[in-house]
């Protein structure tokens, strides 16, 4: 329905489209009932137009909150719109509803994947900004040097109402020149608490494990990226380098007993096959002993690379398959940072949250919801 293809339910008797448009935008309205949570985490609208073929423009706004939003916004727009006689619309009209039911179904798929799972997969939550260092052992190399001593204790004083609770990791004791882009330092909210942030020579990472909650991960990425800016004795040196947003997931399962490409095709519709006729002398059994298996593409919105990563691995002692999924923008590709980190923060949790969702889509997806 939405690739031009008109449904049964729509066509072209002539009833008038301010109608369809009215009666589409207060039954999604009617649909939603947002308690104060999610009216405070996600409330917009959506302007949907279209021109007939006289070139009249008409427009649907649609201000909805995302509250117990689901399949029936969809069904109940288009069944109860043919009950009451909107079944023969003009062109332009169809065109809105089609745009009211992809609304309706956007906000159905947003509320899904902000729900809390009750079994989530995820290991670790981890932003990561890694700036440039001068090379060598000349008067850059040690302006470098003594920016990140000072940058240390300025953010340091930034960090200590959030996260009082220090720690000073082996690699503080090595020389900075030699541990470039490794965190030396640590500071929680409370010992072994999370999440945290490391600081080292080159970078600065925000760490969330179990509790994690992106209403809470969000403003501590935020305020992290503009603590540091803000503390740094020569804000204009400070190049950001690579940028990243990594999600660390495992999942139980015995992998003695289910070949892990059997298991990336069946829950996770991802097809990783060599030829039979490798096996076919019996001389190799086909079943999977050691997998790591990468693969990235160029990324769009935000600009630079996402990467997928699956292994097998073992989480809490038992067997699993760890899956990794990065965003990462370099250099060029980052941008004027700290103003338009929020925006970059922003697209790669949406592009990371879509994939996770599509590929884990069904059975795995039901797992993680205590289905």
């Amino acid at each position: 329905m939405l690739h031009g293809v008109v449904p049964p339910a729509f066509g072209a008797r002539g009833h008038n489209g301010h109608n369809v448009v009215k009666y589409a935008s207060d039954n999604i309205a009617r649909q939603l009932r947002p308690d104060e949570d999610n009216r405070q985490r996600h409330c917009g609208a959506e302007k949907l137009w279209s021109t007939d073929t006289q070139g009249t423009r008409m427009s649907a706004c649609i201000v909805a909150s995302v509250g117990q939003a689901g399949a029936i916004m969809e069904h109940q727009t288009v069944r109860q719109g043919h009950q009451r006689g909107y079944s023969d619309s003009p062109p332009f009209a169809v065109n809105l509803l089609r745009g009211v039911v992809y609304c309706a179904r956007e906000l159905r798929s947003y509320h899904m994947s902000e729900q809390k799972l009750s079994r989530p997969p995820l290991v670790e939550a981890v932003l990561e900004l890694k700036w440039a260092l001068p090379k060598g052992n000349g008067t850059g190399g040690g302006d470098a040097h003594a920016h990140y001593k000072l940058l240390l204790g300025r953010l340091s004083e930034r960090l200590q109402q959030d996260y009082p609770f220090h720690e000073q990791l082996p690699a503080a004791q090595a020389p900075d020149t030699l541990v470039v882009h490794a965190p030396q330092h640590r500071f929680r909210q409370a010992r072994d608490e999370w999440p945290l942030v490391q600081v080292g020579p080159g970078l600065a990472t925000l760490n969330a494990t179990t509790n994690y909650q992106w209403n809470d991960f969000k403003p501590r990425a935020v305020k992290l990226i503009n603590s540091l800016y803000d503390a740094h004795p020569a804000r204009a040196l400070l190049k950001a380098e690579l940028l990243t947003l990594r999600y660390i997931n495992a999942i139980a399962q015995d992998f003695q007993k289910e070949d892990i490409r059997h298991f990336l095709k069946d829950r996770m519709q991802i097809h990783i096959e060599l030829p039979d006729k490798l096996y076919a002398d019996g001389r190799v059994d086909r079943h999977t002993h050691i997998f790591n298996w990468q693969i990235a593409f160029p990324g769009k919105q935000p600009a630079g690379i996402v990467t997928l990563r699956f292994g097998i691995g073992r989480h809490r002692d038992a067997p699993a398959l760890i899956w990794e999924l990065l965003v990462q923008s370099r250099s060029r590709q980052i941008p004027e940072l700290p103003g338009g980190f929020t925006g970059w923060l922003d697209s790669a949790h949406s592009l990371a949250q879509d994939w996770f969702r599509k590929l884990s889509e069904g059975e795995l997806q039901r797992g993680f919801s205590g289905d």
